[in-house]
């Protein structure tokens, strides 16, 4: 992925449901929920300026490029040409699939649209004067009597026994009403700074996103990989077209859902990754596939923004108004990691252990 175009939906992947793969550029039909379809070449298709880092910093998107020409293009061209029932390889299946969930846009977006609306709600309720006053209030009481408790003034000078008194009771007689008077005169300031803090969420969460592949894109390891790994993986041929999701990976849960990324401990039925127009990877244990409308399905449900086919027909139409029907918010635990600890080793975590 040369330049600062990056690819979060891998282009050799993209063009499997090209319209004419043997000409180039290849060309796909693009499908999102609000918008009529059309074609787009791969090359524009899932891209987003600077997604894996400033051109500064090239770390990430020439570890993606390295991990895609030694080995996940060649096991796409393989899949590709394997006859129907083929068994794939479950390591380099394994790791295959975790690259396309942890690179994709979808997953950085679940985190950013889930931490916008909790700091959305959480500052909602701390602007309310009778929240947010009275805690600053305290708080800034309790850091000048802290200052004056230590007796230290400017220039190294200490404050006598009497001195200390004095300002101790001024502090705890006048401090509230001049913390309120300070309050009210930076209120707006206050309020700007909270409303700042919210709209910097989606960059906060692409730094950490960009540091967690940076530290654990060579080595992916963990729970999630071994539950992949103990699948067995097939590929099967589909009489029908089938659309490739932005999300590329989904999974079909016990209950018959779709989910793209589930959490830890979810029993899943299968995985699934479309390949190509007329197939699909499938990981399982050892259970027949489903009809590819299901696959289809799927690939629309979990799809965050929108997906590509081959060709523009009613049936794909229909479907755009599925797109994102199961894309997974974050669950409250996860919401409170994220206040609890780094962007990026939250990340990390989720993407080699799976939720908590």
């Amino acid at each position: 992925m040369a330049g600062r175009r990056h690819h979060h939906i891998q282009q050799h992947l993209s063009r499997g449901f090209g319209i004419d793969r043997t000409r180039r550029p290849v060309q796909v039909w693009a499908y999102r929920r609000d918008a009529k379809p059309f074609t787009v070449a791969t090359e524009k298709y899932g891209i987003e300026k600077d997604f894996y880092g400033e051109p500064a910093d090239t770390t990430v998107d020439d570890a993606i490029t390295l991990a895609e020409n030694e080995e996940i293009d060649p096991l796409i061209d393989y899949l590709r040409l394997a006859p129907d029932g083929t068994t794939a390889d479950p390591i380099l299946t394994a790791r295959f699939v975790q690259h396309l969930i942890f690179r994709s846009k979808y997953f950085r977006s679940v985190f950013s649209d889930a931490l916008t609306q909790m700091m959305q709600t959480a500052v909602k309720q701390m602007l309310q004067p009778d929240k947010l006053r009275p805690f600053l209030r305290e708080m800034i009481c309790r850091h000048v009597e802290q200052l004056v408790d230590k007796g230290e003034v400017a220039h190294g000078q200490s404050l006598t026994t009497e001195q200390r008194n004095l300002a101790t009771f001024f502090v705890r007689t006048q401090g509230p009403a001049l913390a309120d008077e300070f309050l009210h005169t930076q209120w707006p300031t206050i309020e700007c700074a909270f409303e700042t803090i919210v709209r910097l969420v989606p960059q906060l969460v692409a730094a950490g996103h960009q540091n967690a592949l940076r530290k654990h894109l060579g080595d992916m390891s963990g729970p999630r990989e071994d539950q992949l790994r103990r699948l067995h993986w097939t590929i099967h041929l589909s009489q029908i077209p089938l659309v490739l999701g932005d999300t590329c990976a989904f999974s079909e849960l016990a209950d018959r859902t779709f989910a793209p990324l589930p959490d830890k401990g979810t029993a899943i039925s299968r995985v699934f990754v479309p390949i190509a127009t007329d197939r699909f990877l499938m990981g399982s244990e050892h259970l027949e596939p489903p009809a590819p409308i299901q696959v289809i399905r799927g690939a629309v449900r979990c799809s965050f923004d929108s997906f590509c086919a081959t060709s523009d027909s009613a049936e794909f139409r229909r479907f755009q108004s599925e797109i994102g029907i199961s894309s997974m918010p974050l669950p409250p635990s996860e919401l409170q990691r994220i206040g609890l600890t780094s962007l990026d080793e939250v990340m990390s975590r989720i993407l080699s252990e799976g939720f908590k």
